[in-house]
This record gives C-alpha cells, sequence and structure tokens, in this order.
C-alpha cells in the first residue's frame, strides 16, 4: 500500500454524456469535488481518466451504481456494470469497487439549490457533486469500520 500522502481514492459518477470525478483527501477522510468530464467517445474518457488516476497517484476506484428503492440494479446500472469491467480490464493493479449511488444526484441538486446556483451552474458542477456525495458515503463507512475494528481490539 503507498504512503498515506500520496493515497488517493477516485470517486466516480458515470453518465452517457458526462462523467463527474471525485477525490479524497490523503488521509481518507473527506471527498471533494474534482471535475465534470464531458467526453464523445468513450476512448476520450478513458485516456482522461488515466490521466487523473497517473496525476493524483490514484490508489482505488469507487464507481457509483444507480441501485433503484426497490434494491434493483437499474438499467443505468448495467452501463455501469460494463463500465466497470472495461476500467478494471486497463486499470489490474488498481481496486475497483462499486457503491451504492442512490439519490447522490438528488443529493446534489438540493444542496446546489440551497445554495442559490443557477440552472447552468447546476448542470455544470451537478455530477462531480454527485460523485463526492458518493465517495463521502464510501469513506465514512471505510472509517466506521476502522473504529469499530479498533474498538473490538481494545
Amino acid at each position: 500500500m503507498p504512503s498515506d500522502s500520496s493515497y488517493r481514492i477516485l470517486g466516480i459518477d458515470y453518465g452517457q454524456k458526462r462523467v463527474g470525478l471525485s477525490l479524497s483527501d490523503p488521509l481518507l477522510l473527506t471527498a471533494q469535488p474534482f471535475e465534470t468530464v464531458e467526453y464523445k467517445n468513450k476512448d476520450d474518457l478513458f485516456a482522461h481518466i488515466n490521466k487523473v488516476i497517473e496525476d493524483k497517484s490514484v490508489h482505488k476506484i469507487v464507481v457509483g451504481i444507480p441501485i433503484t428503492l426497490r434494491d434493483t440494479i437499474s438499467m443505468m446500472g448495467q452501463e455501469v456494470s460494463e463500465f466497470v469491467k472495461i476500467l478494471q480490464e486497463k486499470h489490474p493493479q488498481l481496486e475497483i469497487i462499486t457503491w451504492d449511488e442512490r439519490l447522490s444526484s438528488a443529493q446534489a441538486e438540493k444542496v446546489m439549490l440551497q445554495g442559490g446556483a443557477t440552472r447552468k451552474e447546476r448542470k455544470k458542477n451537478i455530477d462531480k457533486l454527485a460523485a463526492s456525495i458518493m465517495l463521502q458515503s464510501y469513506l465514512d463507512f471505510i472509517n466506521s469500520m476502522k473504529s469499530l475494528k479498533h474498538e473490538v481490539k481494545e
């Protein structure tokens, strides 16, 4: 495992036209929106993601998977699963997991509306904010598991 000073997790909110990216801090406590990538073809998208992985010292990827309120994978979820499969083939050295992104876009929209964001600002930022909400959920989970393990050892 890399040193804490360089370890980052990349959060991905995959969409058919835009992909939201978020990054963890080196201590894996917080997720920050990073960028929204608009793409025309998947080759360009993967090239961009590859650059982020290299430039930001990414060692794990968390991809949001849309799960319905009835706990089933949506039609879009099947497309996300295919994206994850290709991503894993391109980066076999990385751990890539899927994480429930249920309602992350709705939460992001609500946050931006409360902040007074215009429609144009919301469209520009919703994907990266949704990616950060999803990644923060994952970070909170792994940190709570670490805390529980620590409590059990004491």
